[in-house]
């Protein structure tokens, strides 16, 4: 078979009419500016593909995103999520990170292949041509023969190590947990001594993150290590999210550790509870609602994924502690379709999946609530939260000689210590 050259230097014949005797030279139609597609096929020397990496990643970022300097580093709003306040943080030496959403990378080739959805091919492309630096345009464009691979043993690869946060670093925080708005909200709800048991079961601290009062969430995996850490703010009085600008929730373990390179994996909030506990779980997104349900639904063992930026249900290394278990998805009502291939997803992977879609059938349009806004909607004209029967749903736990709500309600003052 003729090389490329020799095709080019010989040329290409075809007929010119019907009769095939007029004979005239077609020349290839080659492109004056190779495509990233062409690069494909050709060798770009290790050397300057090193050389385009090496290039100033703020120099190239600073491009996409307002950066401020601060200390060693560069902040500025993520670009690969929405924000208001800055969560963005870009080492010159040692890539960038995004507190909010997770989002990590390494060079600029890593950047541009992230937020343009460009192959790596393409991205060198585009940042040599971002930082000056020539790849030869001249180098002629050789197809690439096909290699019969030589088939070896695979060799087992040990998997990255997955980093801790050290218990004492949270220790105090989780002894502060009556200082959170969400403790607060939920003493009206259950009474102070349930709601000090729930913060205690689940791993719910308080901290200063945003003022006094913003809650912290532990994530603990199924051997009790603490994986990350989350804060959001709400409303004492209603239980809501402060939705302030600048008052996002937000995942701040690397700022916990204060060391950005270490490899922190989230899990889902309530995992180690599902160590020597048999019960059917329940899933759903928010951490608060997990905590809501586990009283008057104690059939199931509540956990939650944390959202969006959270514990992706269908990762075989998360969900991986959910084998062997009957699961049951309770989706916020505008999560109901991503939860529905989550579902399916499952169900290919062999687990035993129900999803209860039950709320998504009868909302509203546009609504963005969730189960626990529904359990929410039962309760006392003190706040008190009632079951179905309409008493305390902590009712049997506490008092068990109670026969009549009035009787019980005449003595909750004492006992809740209503806020």
């Amino acid at each position: 078979m003729k090389s490329l050259f020799n095709q080019m230097a010989l040329g290409i014949y075809g007929t010119n009419g019907t009769n095939g005797t007029n004979k005239m030279p077609i020349m290839p139609q080659m492109p004056l500016v190779p495509s990233a597609n062409q690069y494909l096929n050709m060798e770009i020397p290790d050397q300057l593909i090193q050389q385009i990496r090496a290039t100033s990643l703020t120099d190239i970022i600073c491009r996409y995103v307002k950066l401020r300097k601060l200390g060693s580093q560069y902040v500025g709003k993520c670009p690969f999520h929405q924000e208001r306040t800055p969560s963005f943080s870009v080492h010159p030496t040692k890539g960038y990170h995004c507190f909010g959403c997770g989002a990590e990378g390494n060079n600029p080739v890593d950047f541009i292949m992230a937020y343009e959805g460009k192959t790596f091919p393409e991205a060198v492309e585009k940042v040599a041509g971002m930082a000056g630096i020539d790849i030869d345009h001249s180098i002629p464009i050789i197809p690439i023969i096909p290699i019969i691979p030589i088939i070896r043993p695979i060799r087992a690869t040990r998997p990255q190590m997955v980093d801790y946060i050290p218990e004492e670093l949270v220790t105090r925080n989780l002894a502060s947990f009556k200082q959170s708005n969400l403790f607060l909200f939920f003493a009206s709800l259950f009474g102070e001594i349930d709601a000090s048991n729930l913060c205690k079961r689940y791993g719910v601290g308080s901290c200063d993150y945003y003022g006094e009062g913003t809650t912290l969430f532990i994530q603990r995996d199924i051997n009790g290590n603490i994986r990350q850490v989350k804060v959001i703010l709400y409303v004492p009085g209603t239980g809501k999210r402060n939705r302030e600008p600048g008052k996002e929730p937000r995942i701040i373990g690397r700022q916990v550790l204060n060391n950005v390179d270490v490899n922190l994996q989230q899990t889902f909030f309530g995992c180690h509870l599902l160590t020597n506990d048999t019960r059917t779980v329940a899933i759903v997104e928010s951490e608060k609602t997990a905590m809501i349900c586990s009283l008057p639904y104690p059939q199931f063992l509540w956990i939650a994924t944390g959202g969006k930026n959270g514990a992706s249900l269908t990762n075989p290394a998360i969900n991986i502690v959910l084998k062997g278990r009957e699961i049951h998805l309770f989706p916020d009502v505008d999560g109901i379709e991503e939860w529905h291939k989550a579902a399916a997803e499952l169900q290919d992977q062999g687990f035993e999946v129900f999803l209860n879609d039950t709320m998504a059938a009868n909302a509203e349009s546009g609504s963005k609530e969730d189960i626990a806004d529904l359990i929410l909607q039962n309760r006392a004209n003190n706040g008190i939260l009632l079951n179905g029967n309409d008493y305390p749903v902590i009712w049997d736990n506490i008092q068990s000689d109670f026969t009549d709500q009035a009787e019980f309600m005449q003595y909750d003052n004492k006992f809740f210590k209503i806020r």
